[in-house]
């Protein structure tokens, strides 16, 4: 079940409302037929801070995905880039988490 935001959005209020009928009210409502049965909701954020839409609603057919790539990433803080192999030095980055302007990105700024 999706959850968390969800509830929020006004665009989501009828499939939801269908699912509650379905498996609260057990209301035959053709639900679990209409439905994908995996569905990636992927959150990305802008760049530039940009309130601009950062949800992609993704149906699947499976979980986990079978054309999922597992690789090995390691953050280098000094570059802020990954990479598939290890940093030759160890570094860190820190900001005050309180913050509402405060990132990792604008302490190298």
């Amino acid at each position: 079940m999706r959850k968390g935001y969800d509830i929020y959005r006004p665009e989501i209020n009828d499939e939801l409302q269908r699912f509650y009928d379905r498996y609260c009210k057990d209301v035959q409502n053709g639900w679990e037929h209409d439905t994908p049965p995996v569905r990636l909701s992927l959150i990305g954020f802008e760049a530039d801070g940009s309130p601009a839409k950062t949800v992609l609603e993704r149906p699947e057919q499976e979980y986990p995905l079978a054309r999922q790539q597992i690789r090995e990433l390691y953050l280098d803080a000094k570059s802020m880039k990954m990479s598939s192999s290890q940093a030759s030095e160890e570094t860190s980055v820190s900001y005050e988490g309180r913050s509402l302007d405060a990132s990792a990105v604008s302490v190298l700024s």
